[in-house]
């Protein structure tokens, strides 16, 4: 991690590289997501899924900012990384799980 950070303040190349990357995954949200929940769920309940999940992305936020508030208070340094990392780990796969199991066939 250290070394990212430390390529990003020294490459231009490499900084230019991280914000299109963060473009890329900012557009998956609006472009690539909605399609794929469509497409699994059928028009009615993609559409009825995709504003549920819309909406919940604020609370998400509030939610994992209090997550990093309280691990950032009893951890230190690699620790911080390792639990926001497996834990980040087990909540994707959980959803990934989830939308194995209630896609519309």
């Amino acid at each position: 991690m250290l070394f990212i950070t430390t390529a990003v303040k020294m490459n231009q190349a490499v900084y230019l590289m991280t914000i299109m990357l963060a473009y890329g995954g900012l557009s998956a949200n609006f472009i690539v997501i909605p399609t794929l929940i469509f497409k699994m769920f059928g028009l009615k309940a993609g559409g009825q899924l995709y504003s549920v999940l819309y909406v919940t992305r604020a609370l998400a936020q509030v939610i994992m900012m209090w997550v990093i508030m309280a691990v950032a208070a009893n951890f230190s340094g690699a620790q911080q990384y390792n639990i926001m990392f497996f834990s980040g780990s087990a909540m994707i796969a959980v959803a990934g799980g989830l939308l194995l199991f209630l896609r519309e066939e």
